[in-house]
């Protein structure tokens, strides 16, 4: 259930659940590396340069977003409609994704937690071609289970809200979406 599944960021406090892989991007450039974010198995795939997070988000995006609303739909990939959280709000992955198909940018959640005590950013944000297309890569060889996307709280300074990161639901295709990611 995705509900039950355990939120994990980019940089996660020293007491999360490692069940669930997070991965993001500095931008758009695709030279990326793995690193261990502390001393959790949360591993950033990153690459060297800044995406945009104002303005309307381009067609190709929109494009790319409603291939994955449709493998949502067909069963080939799963977007939470929830946050691990309980916290009710419009920037649930799926909402991220439909949001986008539908020309408008991804929504982002605005509250607070042990991670982001000053409060998430709000508003909203396109999500970056490097982080549809890692997606599409991945649904392309199997079904995907996303956690979150632009939504939910993370770090204050989590790639999330600049529309360059995924937390992926850790199952045995983990080796792959590190692959994937380089």
């Amino acid at each position: 259930m995705l509900a039950a599944l355990p939120h994990q960021d980019l940089v996660p406090p020293s007491d999360v659940n490692t069940s669930a892989l997070a991965f993001g991007w500095t931008g758009n450039a695709f030279a990326p590396h793995i690193s261990l974010a502390r001393s959790c198995k949360t591993l950033l795939c990153r690459t060297s340069s800044s995406g945009t997070s104002s303005g309307s988000c381009s067609a190709e995006q929109q494009r790319l977003a409603c291939a994955l609303l449709a493998k949502h739909n067909s069963g080939a990939l799963d977007l939470a409609t929830r946050h691990p959280s309980g916290v009710s709000d419009n920037a649930y992955a799926y909402n991220n994704i439909r949001d986008m198909c539908n020309g408008n940018q991804a929504a982002r959640s605005s509250y607070s937690c042990s991670t982001c005590p000053s409060g998430t950013p709000g508003g909203s944000v396109c999500l970056t071609m490097n982080l549809l297309n890692y997606l599409t890569r991945l649904v392309s060889r199997g079904h995907v289970i996303v956690n979150e996307l632009a939504g939910a709280c993370h770090s204050c300074t989590s790639r999330h809200y600049n529309g360059q990161a995924v937390d992926l639901h850790n199952d045995a295709r983990t080796r792959e979406y590190l692959d994937t990611c380089e």
